[in-house]
């Protein structure tokens, strides 16, 4: 072999090697140099450049450059960069490009002051660049913002065309009117970027306003769809993002977050310091997030007399928890709103469950007196304290700093938390008009329901139609049980029975213990005397004290009205009772006034002053509640001969469509 042969040979082997075995990085940046400017090489040697990896948490730092006499900045290595995205920054200034694949990476790029561009290199950051420059530089100089977006299209479309895969391609998807956050954080390279924190802040922002549920479903189902090494960060963000939301109750989805995958050992944290929050925040809240049941707090009255929150919940529509000090700046301000706002409600029964956080019982009894002036009837307040700290309120209410303000529901469950007087004024207003608009939909309904029969099956629809969710359920269901209840129409009280019976106390692990015991004490109430079964016996007394039983009156049917002549706001309309006695004194109907007032004096004088026809009695020495269901005084319940009950809980209106029929 000749020496020209063997040095053809080495060459060839050289090229060979290069273009199998490359591996590294070559990276140059340029400054454009102004015209008239020169660069001196004392300049040059201050003017250092950093290449960092921007990865999901922080920017990692992988290697600087001193610029040269001619402004280029030459960053080299050995070893492949990781696929993500870079900044490389100097001064104020920075440069970005992408890498998108492993393996050797060469780029050339210029800077000027209206942007960059590239000599040499991917085809992704000549892209990328012309991207950055439009929407950095050019965008305020076109001045036609639909110009501008069909520029980015065109890109755009370009990338996705020629870059399948590519991370400018995946940024783009993320930057889109409908992401695809499936697609974009399977792919782990998006924790070398920005963009990964960005797009997934972007996401819970898109579903934040959802219910709770479906928030936390959510947030499973990217978590599912997601690659493994991105898992951890994702739920670490919805930790942090949910902790603290912009939406009261979204804290429970932090709660899940945390216990379901972080301090069960499922996912590591990723974030230093992270784990002790999120075991702090499972302590504090983890009995005291909306939708939970509240739980029981005992303490003591000014007397020294220990009350029960649960008790107070069911005197009441809504229940105010209020922890509070005298010295607390904001309580100072927040307690005057408080009583201002229960002394002005007149929208129901409410309670109060104030708790004074401190032992300084002398300064609580003081400041009672002179700021907690409550005038309102409807108003349940209790004043109590815990001066040696043995109900663990801290910790089962979150209580680290007054005020604290939660809203308890008549159920028991928690509905508001994390308060102020203004947020709980708006949270109160739009529960009542929620409610009254869906008391509204049941009374349209239900007024066209004229059998019993019709009633179960409507109740059934409209619990079968929100069963896939079990807050919607439960908000159904109990609205729809108050409405029935308390409604006029006695088919409605026995749709109210059927209900309880069927969808609450039979579905015990929707509902609060508290909740279930009200509901069992009603159905025993509203079971008594049912339709078809023989009525309690009663003993009735006339004006010269002689006794009758039901017995005593042998007409085929007794229409017996109870009332309360002692309670003016529930006096019955003398006029129309007497006028039912007349419009239907041609059948067999003994007419028969039961007042359960327990004076027989006032008794006495309201049938003397008002000259009632009907067969006037007094069952005052009776406990008519413990024998009849009386909802909204008068009521009229309808027997025949022998004593059975026809109807009950009867209106002037329904006595009149049941007797037409008799």
């Amino acid at each position: 072999m000749t020496l020209k042969q063997l040095w053809a040979t080495l060459v060839l082997v050289f090229i060979c090697t290069l273009g199998y075995a490359r591996d590294g990085y070559r990276i140059t940046v340029k400054k454009e140099q102004s015209a008239g400017v020169a660069t001196t090489g004392t300049e040059a040697v201050a003017d250092t450049a950093v290449l960092f990896l921007n990865s999901w948490e922080k920017k990692i730092s992988v290697g600087s450059a001193v610029a040269d006499r001619k402004g280029i900045y030459r960053f080299s290595g050995k070893s492949n960069l990781t696929p993500g995205e870079y900044t490389i920054q100097y001064g104020s200034k920075d440069v970005e490009f992408l890498v998108s694949q492993e393996g050797y990476f060469k780029e050339h790029i210029v800077i000027g002051n209206n942007g960059c561009k590239q000599t040499k290199g991917t085809h992704e950051n000549a892209l990328f660049i012309e991207f950055q420059n439009i929407v950095n530089y050019q965008w305020n100089k076109i001045g036609d913002a639909a110009k501008v977006t069909g520029m980015v299209d065109s890109i755009c479309a370009e990338a996705v065309e020629s870059l399948p895969g590519s991370l400018f391609v995946r940024m783009m998807e993320g930057y889109s009117n409908k992401p695809d956050y499936g697609s974009i954080f399977s792919d782990p390279r998006i924790l070398s970027t920005r963009f990964g924190q960005i797009f997934i802040i972007q996401y819970f922002k898109s579903i934040e306003y959802n219910h709770t549920d479906s928030v936390t479903a959510g947030v499973e189902r990217l978590l599912d769809i997601s690659c493994e090494e991105a898992k951890p960060y994702i739920a670490a963000e919805a930790f942090k993002y949910f902790s603290k939301p912009a939406v009261m109750g979204q804290e429970s989805v932090a709660y899940h977050i945390a216990q379901e995958y972080f301090n069960n050992g499922k996912l590591n944290v990723p974030y230093s310091g992270l784990d002790f929050e999120m075991k702090t925040f499972t302590m504090l809240n983890g009995k005291s997030l909306v939708g939970m049941e509240a739980q029981e707090l005992i303490m003591q009255d000014t007397c020294g007399i220990e009350v029960s929150l649960k008790e107070l919940i069911a005197q009441g529509e809504y229940t105010i928890l209020y922890f509070y000090t005298d010295d607390c700046i904001t309580c100072r301000i927040e307690t005057p709103k408080l009583v201002e706002f229960v002394n002005g409600y007149n929208q129901g029964v409410i309670n109060v469950y104030a708790v004074y956080t401190q032992d300084y019982i002398e300064r609580w009894k003081s400041y009672i007196n002179e700021k907690f002036n409550i005038y309102n009837p409807f108003v349940n307040w209790l004043n109590v304290a815990d001066p040696q700290f043995e109900s663990g309120f801290h910790l089962l209410y979150n209580v680290i700093s007054t005020p604290q303000i939660y809203l308890i529901d008549n159920q028991g469950t928690i509905i508001g938390r994390d308060l102020s007087v203004n947020a709980l004024k708006e949270l109160i207003s739009k529960l009542k008009q929620n409610q009254d608009d869906l008391h509204l939909f049941f009374k349209n309904i239900f007024g066209q329901k004229s059998t019993a029969d019709e009633i179960s099956a409507t109740i059934e629809k409209f619990a079968a139609n929100s069963a896939t969710s079990p807050e919607l359920f439960k908000e159904i269901v109990s609205e729809l049980y108050n409405f029935l209840k308390y409604s006029d129409n006695y088919l409605h009280i026995e749709g109210a029975i059927h209900l309880a019976r069927k969808h609450i106390l039979s579905k015990g692990e929707l509902w609060s213990k508290a909740y279930l015991e009200r509901i069992a004490d009603d159905l025993c109430r509203l079971s008594m005397n049912l339709p078809g079964n023989i009525a309690a016996e009663i003993t009735f007394e006339d004006s010269q004290r002689r006794q009758y039983s039901l017995d005593s009156f042998k007409k085929s049917y007794k229409a017996i009205c109870f009332f309360n002549s002692g309670c003016n706001s529930c006096l019955p309309d003398t006029e129309e009772l007497d006028a039912i006695q007349k419009e239907f004194s041609g059948k067999e109907i003994e007419f028969i006034s039961a007042d359960i007032c327990k004076n027989r004096e006032v008794w006495s004088k309201f049938i003397t002053d008002n000259h009632f026809e009907w067969v006037n009695l007094w069952v005052g020495n009776e406990d008519m509640h413990s024998k009849y269901y009386l909802g909204n005084l008068p009521v009229i319940y309808l027997l025949d001969s022998d004593n059975r009950v026809i109807a009950r809980n009867l209106t002037p209106e329904s006595f009149r469509k049941i007797v037409a029929d008799l």
